[in-house]
């Protein structure tokens, strides 16, 4: 029998957004699938959107676990979600994001998996109507950078139990198993697919997950020092995040240009 693979969703007071992410994970033509959402005690409609889809996943014969309750952050319950999960693989899928089409799982588990800690894609970016196609950087990337987006791994499970998800970092310690995990002989497979549409500008996407990503590389030896020239990488990260905020919002059309690869449905 096929591999089974566990979906997770964390999400918090995201009426507005969840029952797309929802949606996706429910028309995959691939079923060996258990689909677990962990809310943090929403305190808008978020769980009444969830719970109205049980019936829908019920008659697909897929199992759907809804836990909601208050957490320490988003990796806390994303260390929840592996814990509660029973699939050989597990697939991070954030409210706001969701699969490309309805075969990426069935394409995924096509592939030659044995012997792999990590299957990682292609991404599309979007930001409210505008869409943007993005690659996975080369893994050797991973060394200063998220060579690819999280929702676009699907990670062993017995990985994930080994080494969870470190509650210090509130932004990118996904970052931080990844890296650790290629530090120590993980091994990882890029298929030339496109996988999630990943939602811009997340938590991630801010000047303290830039100190973060620093003092990452510095806790797993990447780098030896936190001296002057780290010092001045994230004056000058701090000061191009400002800068291409600006030109977002102040400028779309040029933010938004097709030379930057951006489209419109």
């Amino acid at each position: 029998m096929s591999d089974k693979i566990s979906i997770i969703t964390v999400c918090y007071n995201a009426q507005d957004c969840i029952e797309d992410t929802i949606k996706s994970v429910l028309c995959q033509s691939y079923h060996n699938y258990q689909y677990i959402i962990i809310d943090g005690a929403s305190s808008d409609n978020t769980m009444e959107c969830v719970e109205k889809y049980k019936i829908n996943f019920s008659q697909h014969g897929i199992e759907y676990i809804v836990c909601s309750e208050l957490d320490d952050g988003i990796f806390d319950a994303m260390n929840k979600g592996a814990c509660m999960a029973d699939g050989d693989w597990i697939i991070y899928m954030n409210a706001g994001d969701g699969f490309v089409d309805q075969d990426v799982l069935k394409n995924i588990i096509n592939q030659p998996l044995d012997g792999y800690d990590v299957v990682y894609g292609d991404v599309i970016l979007r930001d409210g109507c505008y869409y943007r196609k993005r690659l996975a950087n080369p893994l050797e990337n991973l060394l200063f950078e998220m060579p690819f987006y999280h929702q676009c791994t699907m990670t062993k499970r017995s990985r994930l139990l080994e080494t969870p998800f470190d509650t210090q970092y509130n932004y990118t310690s996904d970052y931080n198993f990844f890296l650790h995990l290629y530090l120590n002989d993980g091994q990882y497979l890029y298929i030339n697919q496109y996988i999630a549409v990943y939602e811009q500008y997340g938590v991630s996407d801010t000047f303290d997950s830039q100190k973060e990503f620093v003092n990452i590389q510095y806790k797993n030896g990447v780098i030896k020092t936190i001296g002057i020239k780290t010092k001045l990488h994230l004056f000058y990260m701090k000061y191009l995040l400002f800068i291409r905020e600006k030109i977002r919002k102040c400028f779309p059309n040029i933010y938004f240009s097709k030379y930057r690869g951006w489209y419109v449905k």
